[in-house]
Formats: structure tokens, sequence, C-alpha cells
């Protein structure tokens, strides 16, 4: 026995895609009709956690420079001009200035120069809600009274000092990038 099928036509599929894409959207319309309360939280909880962040967030200012090393004045120093003609500053030497910038000493002049144990950035508690909350509780313990030491000042102001600064030589060049 030899069952055949007659396969639908195209209106009466288009008919049954109209129908199930309005069934679709009395089904949404009908989760919304449902759920409206707990959007309504979840929408004004995210606009509170921004407006925290908002006012507790430390503002950041940034800066960056490009620092030319000029090769004429190292060749002169190191004698390596031979018949007139520029020998190629070696490659580890601008390295080397780069690590310079870097160096602790070179930290420590700007942060004295500059005053920044003054600055609460630098030697404050961290910024933000999280810093806050830790301060807050760092009151709290015994002893938190007590001012903090001019070298425990200068050891946090370097260490942010120096997790901020970014220094890179830009390819093979003679230019360094300083990013603060």
């Amino acid at each position: 026995m030899l069952h055949t099928t007659k396969l639908p036509s195209a209106s009466v599929q288009s008919a049954a895609d109209d129908l199930s894409a309005s069934a679709t959207f009395m089904a949404a319309r009908a989760t919304v009709e449902r759920q409206w309360p707990t959007m309504l939280y979840v929408v004004l909880l995210v606009f509170a956690l921004a407006a925290i962040y908002f006012f507790t967030a430390q503002p950041k200012y940034t800066a960056t420079a490009e620092l030319y090393v000029d090769t004429h004045k190292i060749q002169l120093l190191q004698q390596q001009q031979t018949l007139g003609i520029d020998a190629p500053v070696d490659s580890s030497l601008i390295d080397s200035q780069v690590e310079i910038l870097k160096s602790e000493n070179i930290a420590q002049a700007v942060i004295k120069d500059l005053h920044l144990l003054d600055d609460p950035e630098f030697t404050g508690p961290a910024g933000g809600l999280v810093g806050a909350v830790a301060a807050f509780v760092e009151r709290l313990m015994p002893g938190a009274d007590s001012p903090r030491s001019q070298y425990a000042l200068t050891r946090q102001a370097v260490t942010r000092f120096a997790k901020a600064l970014t220094i890179k030589r830009l390819g093979l060049s003679y230019v360094m990038e300083i990013d603060f």
C-alpha cells in the first residue's frame, strides 16, 4: 500500500509563517507584561551602580610624549665618527636609555621635584569604591592614627608612579614614547 503525501502549497506555508510570527510576538508581549517589575528593577539597579561608579571613580589624567635621542652627541662622546661618516648608534645604547628613564632614581627625582608626596593620588588610599572601603577598614585597625614614615610614603609614591609610567622604544628608531 503506497501512501502519497502532497506538499502544502506556497500560500498555505506563508499563512503558517504569519501565524508563527504573530504567535511569537504575542508570547514576547505576554512575557514583558508578566516580568515588567523584574525588568524595571534590573534597569534601576544598573543605573544605580553606574551612578555609584560615576561619583566614586577617581579621574585619570594621561600624558604622552615622544623623546628623540640625539645620536650626534652620543657619537661624539664615544668618538665613533670616522672619516666624516656617521657610524650607527648601537641599539643596546638606546635600550639602555629607555631603562634609565624607567629607573627608580628618575622616579624619585620626579616625585621630589613635583612634590608628589603631597598628592593623595600617589600617597593616599587607592581610588574608587574599593580604595575607599579599604581606607575605612584600615582606619579601624589599631595604630592607624600614627603617621606613616617618609620612607613608606616615598615607596608608595614610587610604586604608583612606576605602575602608571610606560616607556617604549618605537621600532628600531631613536624615538621613545613616554606615557603616563
